[in-house]
């Protein structure tokens, strides 16, 4: 292959240009993936950015910023961020292990869990947001594109519900074929560009109380969704 850059014949398999020394691909600090582009395309970690302080461009891997020290993580989110206060939609899976239990194997699971984050990805990106995916199993999307902080909540309470929407539709064949519906706890929280970004617990302690006994509202009963007061 062709150096993007320089033109020099590569190995296709190359990291950096021997040549020009640019960089062709970047492993993925968080789940290893080997990237060609600024973003994580499995987990949605930012991979390079610009240190909102001093301009210099860094590797995320380093969480700070190899000139001023500043925070890359801090940066990653400001850098995309049109609003100092928006709001994040994490969504946890709580009996994860129960499906995998009830799907037989690391096989099945694994080829579920890939539909899942692909219909989520295919989602967020219609809506030109980023998904991320911390702490192995927990996604965060932040509303942080646009310019007010109640265009934001609007903004995560109408993925809330398209998610929740497409997640039903999952969890109709899942009980039918068996017996299990994949639990989906949705947490709408308000964030500012200085929060540590990976600080996504929503601190919100709730239980389902009332489970349905008709069928075909059988799925329902694996959503609970739950936001702050202030959004």
């Amino acid at each position: 292959m062709e150096c993007p850059k320089c033109g020099a014949e590569i190995d296709k398999n190359a990291m950096v240009c021997p040549n020009c020394k640019k960089v062709l691909k970047i492993i993925c600090p968080v789940c290893r993936t080997v990237n060609t582009k600024n973003t994580c395309r499995k987990c949605g970690e930012i991979l390079v950015v610009k240190c909102a302080k001093c301009g210099k461009i860094n590797l995320t891997k380093n969480q700070k910023c190899v000139k001023c020290g500043y925070s890359n993580e801090k940066s990653a989110i400001q850098g995309e961020s049109n609003t100092e206060d928006f709001a994040v939609l994490r969504i946890d899976f709580p009996n994860s292990d129960v499906v995998k239990a009830k799907l037989g194997s690391n096989q099945l699971y694994t080829k579920f869990r890939a539909n899942l984050d692909n219909m989520i990805v295919n989602y967020t990106s219609s809506i030109n947001v980023r998904r991320q995916i911390i702490k192995g199993d927990v996604y965060v999307i932040r509303f942080n594109s646009v310019y007010t902080k109640s265009a934001s909540a609007n903004s995560a309470i109408e993925a809330t519900l398209a998610l929740v929407n497409l997640i039903t539709k999952l969890n109709v064949k899942l009980l039918k074929r068996k017996g299990v519906a994949l639990k989906c706890n949705f947490s709408i929280m308000q964030r500012n560009i200085e929060d540590n970004p990976y600080d996504v617990d929503s601190g919100f302690q709730a239980n389902m109380v009332y489970q349905s006994t008709d069928k075909d509202l059988k799925a329902l009963d694996a959503i609970q969704v739950m936001t702050d007061e202030d959004l």
